[in-house]
């Protein structure tokens, strides 16, 4: 069954039989295989490709797609070969080295980003193409080679863990409070979603990458006693190396793995790590809780300021 998503309202159009296919493919072989399956387009959709959305299953290096798109369509290529896979993991590997590349600027007294830009940047990767984006973030890095900090004071440092956080306006209203994000651990951040994958070529690419996901996974819906001690550890020396006074543990509404992980987690790292903890139960998107929010961080961001001056809990 040969398939072709060919219009923009995703109406499916095939051929009926594999044999079909294979007839029309062989019609005429002195054309070349790209011309036969501009062709091909052509007749499934019943008119020109231009303007049209193509869907190429198994695209391979993508010949066909550049062909079809030469002819005017919006062309996907998909491919899960071994091949397309390690081509993948080394786009990934090569965005996390960036990244990580990126965020290390905020381990200074002056960082020469801020945590809402990192935040920014860190979620693109997430949602766009590798390929488009790889020599963006190499031309971001060389600037903040020689980018001036910011003069504005930030009066303490904190790390942000937790679930999903894909509105970086939670991100910008922690900032503007007056504590500097210097680390992120939660979902769609850079610790630690953005490790290399470290593929070897004893097996296929696809069992190492579930692998690595399986067994490296920091998410709290793996529940077993050691995981879950590791989780609470690993906030602890990020907060660490990246010079933390506090913690902002935070979980989306409605996520009862972190849920559970939020309660354990603050409890612990205040009365076992020795941290000032702020707890906090969000909506997916704060605008409607802006208010209250802001007052809970500007409150939470002088108490470690006192204990700061005080010299009590770091």
């Amino acid at each position: 069954m040969q398939e072709a998503a060919l219009d923009p309202n995703y109406e499916s159009l095939s051929w009926s039989d594999s044999d079909d296919y294979d007839q029309y493919v062989n019609e005429e072989l002195e054309d070349s295989r790209l011309a036969k399956w501009v062709r091909l387009g052509s007749r499934l959709a019943g008119c020109s490709l231009k303007g049209k959305t193509v869907l190429d299953l198994g695209c391979g290096p993508g010949f066909f797609p550049c062909a079809l798109g030469a002819e005017g369509a919006k062309v996907y290529g998909i491919d899960t070969s071994d091949a397309a896979i390690r081509q993948a993991v080394a786009e990934h590997n090569r965005i996390c080295e960036l990244i990580r590349a990126i965020g290390e600027f905020r381990k200074g007294d002056k960082p020469r980003i801020t945590g809402y830009e990192f935040q920014v940047i860190t979620l693109a990767t997430y949602v766009a193409p590798k390929y488009l984006l790889i020599d963006k973030l190499e031309e971001t890095l060389e600037e903040l080679k020689t980018r001036e900090p910011e003069d504005k004071p930030y009066r303490v440092r904190v790390v942000v863990a937790g679930s999903e956080v894909d509105d970086t306006d939670f991100i910008k209203l922690v900032e503007d409070c007056g504590a500097y994000v210097c680390a992120d651990r939660f979902c769609y951040g850079s610790f630690p979603g953005r490790n290399p994958i470290e593929l070897t070529d004893d097996e296929n690419a696809l069992t190492q990458v579930c692998r690595q996901y399986m067994y490296r996974g920091q998410c709290p819906r793996y529940m077993n006693t050691a995981k879950m001690t590791g989780r609470r550890e690993y906030v602890n020396e990020l907060a660490k190396e990246y010079g933390a006074d506090g913690i902002i543990y935070e979980q989306i509404k409605f996520c009862d793995p972190w849920a559970y992980e939020r309660m354990m987690g603050s409890h612990i790292l205040h009365d076992d790590y020795g941290y000032p903890v702020l707890s906090i139960d969000r909506p997916y998107n704060i605008g409607s809780t802006n208010g209250q929010l802001r007052t809970r961080v500007q409150a939470f961001v002088e108490s470690v300021e006192i204990k700061k001056i005080n010299g009590g809990v770091k």
